[in-house]
């Protein structure tokens, strides 16, 4: 019919109730973290628990790890690494020109102190990436850390009393000599060295706590 109209609309509908999330206050922290390992190659074992074959014994190769054509092979396994990261909003007074230079000095450095929970030598920095928010009253900054347990009382054949950080690098010297019952020059673990390969830094300097 000439005189009739016809509306189409759109309506939308929402709970009254609902109240959407707020963005990050200055001062907030977010965390997240993983304890997948990571990998080390060693050329001494634990122990070796099982020796097979004419004249074989557990204690031929002094737990040296795949002794072949007078070289000792070794082999990679998983070690405790956890690392984790947090998301920390800073205020602009705090995040200068200097405080990023701090960030990017402390980075492959260890702890010199206990921090969040560690000992000092347990945790590596491994950097951050931030960026300015809105209208530039804050940081949004993404901090990474790795940690790895101190160890003490470590032995290696008679080798005793060993103590490593957490990222020191140790390494054996092996001599070989005659055993027992092998007609054969066999490796003996005589030397130990623990070598110090990251620097030491101040994690109080990052402004998150400790």
């Amino acid at each position: 019919h000439p005189d009739t109209c016809i509306w189409v609309g759109t309506a939308r509908y929402s709970n009254p109730s609902f109240t959407p999330p707020s963005p990050p206050a200055t001062g907030d922290s977010l965390f997240s973290f993983d304890t997948g390992g990571g990998t080390q190659h060693i050329t001494v074992s634990r122990q070796t628990v099982g020796a097979y074959g004419t004249n074989a014994s557990v204690n031929d190769y002094g737990k040296a790890i795949g002794w072949e054509n007078d070289s000792i092979q070794g082999t990679d396994i998983t070690v405790p690494v956890y690392t984790w990261a947090e998301t920390h909003y800073l205020p602009t007074s705090i995040v200068t020109l200097g405080y990023r230079g701090s960030l990017f000095a402390l980075t492959g450095r260890t702890n010199n102190a206990s921090f969040k929970g560690m000992a000092a030598g347990e945790c590596l920095f491994l950097g951050a990436a931030g960026s300015q928010r809105g209208s530039g009253e804050d940081w949004e900054i993404n901090f990474r850390f790795a940690g790895s347990p101190n160890r003490s009382g470590i032995t290696i054949g008679s080798v005793t009393g060993i103590v490593k950080k957490g990222w020191e690098y140790m390494w054996v010297v092996f001599k070989n000599e005659k055993h027992g019952t092998l007609k054969e020059l066999v490796p003996v673990p005589k030397r130990v060295y623990v070598e110090k390969v990251y620097e030491e830094g101040d994690f109080s300097i990052l402004e998150i706590g400790t």
